[in-house]
């Protein structure tokens, strides 16, 4: 016979904090059935209270007015929603008017005889969401990770236990494998045993590569200060004919140059307060970022990476002011194995267990048809895709010897599946190969022992 159990969230924030939320968004309508998984609704929250800031530090900096909850279901039955759950309208966006009360009864389940007892006792897990906006003004609270974010994390709530944590700096083709299809990690998540917080960095405009995240990591605020005064030109030079989406890719770009998500504290919100992750536990890097021609500032010295599509796109202002003011400087590949080795000296410093894993290249997608190589100028990796990715991928296994890298061999996978099938344009992958890269980068984590990431039995 079905039962049916109420869903409560359990406490939030301890003793110091006052937590505030919305309404619930549904996912799952009234009377509707879920399986494990399934995103049943989410709430927009805020917190008050004492919170003692470190110094040079402000709790949750960019990403207060940006945290929500997701409810994930653990058993399959059928979702009921209590009464005045969901308020309607901007009171299911606004996160202030409602207080977090842990034993209010937000939905009911009911569920089957099968369902394990321990399961029928916490039949939902209540996942945390944050992530920076480049701007408040790019703000979408009507969604799960909605507007325009620079960086988006998850963590399922705990009682405040260490959480091991895995930071994504790659390109286009990691952010879907860490973030699966429901875009808030909940593929990678669910299927380890925690407690774990995944980090994803998205490349629009600034693009990650090894010597971008040095960079970062080594600016300093002077350094920072002279860049931005910089960026100013964009519109200086001529602002009458600089159009707005010139404006946003100098702020945009300002924005993600200053920062380090390398090297940024995490705060994550607990059932008893606030607790801070400690320096990522694995990062995740993509060889792609390694562009094989980079441009570098003349004066100030800095490499600036970003897409050569989105450089085409832009405005007559920003593009000549690109032109004026960087140059295009070969990025043979042994540059890119040192700056590979420097940046894992850097992180290894502030945690000497980092695990660096590197997603490789789709080496050929069978396309190319040469007779001969004569005609291309050495080095001809500057001249031809195929041959650039190979060495590229190469010196991925002198790292793997050298610095004990590991390597997600997206290459041996795309072939595996068919090039031309699952990745088309030798980048962006169909939903088979991203379930496959992703299955690849667990079991690094797991036979690695990433602190939070081994499979759940």
């Amino acid at each position: 016979m079905p039962r049916t159990i109420p869903v409560t969230l359990g406490p939030l924030g301890g003793d110091k904090l006052e937590v505030r939320r919305s309404g619930f968004r549904w996912l799952i309508r009234d009377g509707q059935a879920c399986r494990p998984g399934d995103v049943l609704g989410f709430c927009n929250i805020s917190f008050f209270g004492d919170i003692p800031d470190l110094p040079g530090h402000i709790y949750f900096d960019q990403e207060q007015s940006a945290v929500q909850l997701a409810v994930i279901s653990r058993v399959s039955g059928r979702l009921y929603h209590a009464p005045n759950s969901s308020k309607g309208g901007w009171l299911d966006r606004i996160r202030l008017y409602i207080r977090w009360h842990g034993d209010q009864v937000v939905a009911n389940l009911e569920i089957g005889d099968d369902v394990d007892a321990e399961l029928a006792q916490a039949p939902v897990t209540v996942r945390c969401i944050a992530g920076s906006r480049v701007s408040d003004l790019a703000e979408d609270n009507g969604r799960l990770l909605g507007g325009w974010r620079d960086r988006s994390r998850v963590w399922d709530v705990s009682d405040g236990e260490p959480t091991g944590s895995v930071v994504g700096l790659g390109i286009c083709e990691l952010a879907p494998v860490l973030q699966g299809d429901d875009g808030i990690f909940g593929t990678l998540l669910d299927r380890v045993a925690g407690p774990a917080h995944v980090v994803n960095v998205w490349d629009a405009p600034l693009v990650h590569s090894a010597r971008v995240i040095i960079e970062q990591i080594n600016r300093t605020p002077e350094e920072a200060a002279a860049l931005a005064e910089d960026f100013l030109g964009v519109i200086r030079d001529d602002p009458g004919a600089c159009e707005a989406a010139d404006w946003i890719f100098a702020a945009a770009s300002v924005h993600a140059l200053r920062r380090s998500p390398a090297s940024d504290r995490f705060d994550m919100l607990t059932r008893t307060g606030i607790e801070a992750a400690r320096p990522a536990d694995a990062v995740i890097l993509s060889v792609n970022a390694e562009p094989a021609v980079r441009l570098r500032h003349r004066r100030l010295g800095y490499v600036f990476g970003c897409h050569e599509y989105r450089i085409r796109r832009l405005g007559h202002s920003a593009m000549e002011w690109l032109k004026r003011n960087f140059e295009r400087e070969p990025n043979p590949v042994d540059q890119t194995r040192k700056d590979y080795l420097e940046l894992a000296a850097i992180l290894r410093k502030s945690n000497p267990n980092v695990q660096i894993l590197v997603l490789n290249a789709m080496s050929t997608l069978g396309r190319e048809d040469i007779l001969s190589y004569d005609v291309f100028d050495p080095p001809i990796g500057q001249s031809l895709r195929s041959v650039c990715t190979q060495e590229a991928n190469a010196i991925l296994h002198d790292l793997a010897r050298e610095a004990d890298f590991a390597i997600v061999d997206a290459d041996a996978i795309g072939a595996e599946l068919g090039g031309m099938h699952a990745i088309p344009d030798a980048v962006h992958q169909n939903g088979e190969m991203q379930e496959e890269l992703r299955k690849e980068i667990l079991a690094i984590l797991d036979a690695r022992k990433v602190p939070g990431f081994s499979l759940r039995k």
